[in-house]
């Protein structure tokens, strides 16, 4: 089947539509998702700085919440809050991912609509973006990218050393939580990895 220039520029346009659009709900998970890894950090800060009075707070709350007729143990919440934090940093490093790889295939389809404005239309995401980046705008990007997967490690490992000097810890569920912890290190490392590959 051959198109002429008219229908191959509607159908691209029209996939770049799409993409955009896709694209604009997986920033929106994206969001989501780091707002619910961000909660669950503060709540894991006010449990190592305030175990006593966060055991009690966030079990009241989540005794509620689901209407339980008696609160929760402490140390069940805190594998809880373990898995909450793996599952949710998985799904924002996976979604950053996906975002990022479909950013450089909408940069491609607007190489191809571009030329037929002489390339003063359809560079929004590209080059009219890229172009003149700002100062502010590279800061929360390392902010995003290098700053905050670190915080997140630290936090944990620190997390994890105070759980492994707790005399009274929960063996069982102590060795869930370390396999969570194993298992959100090795995803935000591997996070790093793909996000910032080395450049040849």
């Amino acid at each position: 089947m051959n198109l002429n220039d008219t229908d191959r520029f509607c159908a691209l346009h029209e996939h770049y539509v799409d993409t955009f659009t896709s694209l604009k709900e997986h920033l929106q998970t994206r969001d989501r998702c780091f707002l619910l890894v961000v909660l669950l950090v503060t709540a894991t800060l006010f449990e190592m700085y305030a175990p006593n009075q966060a055991g009690a707070a966030l079990g009241q709350m989540i005794t509620n919440r689901l209407s339980l007729g008696e609160t929760l143990d402490v140390s069940f919440l805190g594998a809880l809050i373990w898995f909450g934090l793996l599952a949710s940093s998985v799904k924002y490093f996976q979604t950053v991912v996906h975002v990022d790889r479909q950013y450089i295939y909408l940069h491609s389809l607007e190489d191809q609509l571009a030329p037929v404005f002489d390339g003063k239309a359809f560079t929004r995401e590209g080059q009219s973006y890229l172009k003149g980046y700002p100062c502010f705008s590279k800061w929360t990007a390392f902010l995003y990218s290098w700053m905050f997967p670190i915080l997140l490690m630290c936090v944990s490992c620190a997390k994890m050393a105070i759980e492994y000097k707790d005399p009274d810890k929960a063996t069982a569920l102590f060795v869930v939580n370390v396999v969570m912890w194993l298992s959100l290190m090795i995803s935000t490392i591997l996070y790093l990895i793909t996000a910032h590959p080395k450049r040849a």
